[in-house]
């Protein structure tokens, strides 16, 4: 079965788990996680895919210099706006 396939939200996943390793003041509940992860789609182009091959591609070209530069610039800035104004239910 073919499915449609946003490699930008996997790249935003995997590096949001990495990075929140240095944000220990950083809420991680699903809530603010998926605040976050919402932030940097939203900055971020998307880069859908519907095939493997096009996806060992998309992967390959997000680790670019400046793409990787770029996702870890938004995904700090959502980290930063989610934990200074988280809105999960305390």
């Amino acid at each position: 079965m073919v499915k449609l396939f946003n490699v930008m939200e996997w790249l935003i996943n995997q590096e949001l788990k990495r990075l929140l390793d240095h944000f220990p003041q950083a809420c991680q509940c699903e809530r603010c996680i998926l605040d976050m992860t919402a932030f940097a789609l939203n900055q971020l182009p998307s880069h859908y895919i519907v095939s493997p091959q096009g996806e060992l591609y998309a992967k390959a070209k997000q680790f670019e210099t400046q793409a990787q530069a770029d996702l870890q610039r938004v995904l700090t800035q959502a980290i930063e706006v989610v934990t200074e104004s988280p809105r999960h239910e305390k």
